[in-house]
């Protein structure tokens, strides 16, 4: 699957990102010379971010495949949400110039106790596949560090 992946997108790159842009020659979009000027540490921090996006998917698939789709995707993306949220608000200064904390917080605070009910009614309905519950959890925490 990874390397099927791998190959369509440098199939893509090549093809589609050779493709001339608008304007003159020199200004022409080009894949390989654009990339390129990309320094090491972006492309290690962009290598990293997509292992971590991988590995997020990889426990959403298994907590999928042990509790189902209606109770893994929400607890998942769920977790990702607020825990995205705060973190990128806390990274960012959260000084409240850009936005308003107290809609942020109750959205935040909402989406919590959406996350809280599911797992409760999950754990109310079947405790031998509660146990799928900490990868999602996880799966979720990893896509919030995105």
């Amino acid at each position: 699957y990874v390397i099927g992946i791998l190959a369509t997108s440098v199939l893509g790159a090549v093809t589609l990102g050779m493709l001339p842009g608008t304007g003159s020659p020199e200004t022409a979009l080009r894949f390989i010379p654009d990339d390129l000027q990309a320094s090491a540490d972006r492309f290690g921090l962009g290598i990293a971010a997509g292992s971590i996006f991988n590995l997020a998917n990889l426990m959403l698939t298994k907590g999928i495949q042990m509790c189902g789709l209606a109770v893994a995707f929400p607890l998942c993306i769920g977790t990702a949400l607020v825990f995205g949220t705060l973190l990128t608000h806390f990274l960012e200064g959260g000084d409240g110039s850009e936005t308003e904390p107290a809609l942020l917080f109750t959205g935040v605070a909402v989406a919590f106790l959406a996350v809280c009910m599911i797992s409760v009614t999950h754990r109310l309905k079947d405790s031998q596949q509660a146990a799928a519950e900490p990868y999602e959890m996880m799966s979720g925490l990893t896509l919030s560090h995105q």
